[in-house]
């Protein structure tokens, strides 16, 4: 999911590429981390990644704070699919 400033369109030079990604179990996590962090980047943008679970995802959703709000964004601005 795409989230901040650039899901909002606000994004500037000064800004990075915001980025949950929810894994349907631990082991695509660990698959899916990997694919990310072991390759060279392809673009010089800065990004921050989240990694989850859908499992994890779903209770951070619940007990509020950030992972609230990226499930709220991601929702109101429709550019994601929340599960």
């Amino acid at each position: 999911m795409l989230f901040g400033s650039a899901a909002r369109g606000e994004m500037t030079k000064a800004s990075d590429l915001d980025l949950a990604l929810v894994y349907p179990d631990d082991q695509a996590l660990r698959l899916g981390r990997k694919a990310i962090y072991c390759r060279p980047p392809c673009d010089s943008w800065p990004t921050d990644f989240l990694f989850s679970t859908q499992k994890a995802f779903r209770a951070r959703v619940a007990a509020g704070g950030l992972y609230e709000l990226i499930a709220r964004e991601a929702l109101e601005l429709g550019n994601s699919a929340v599960a």
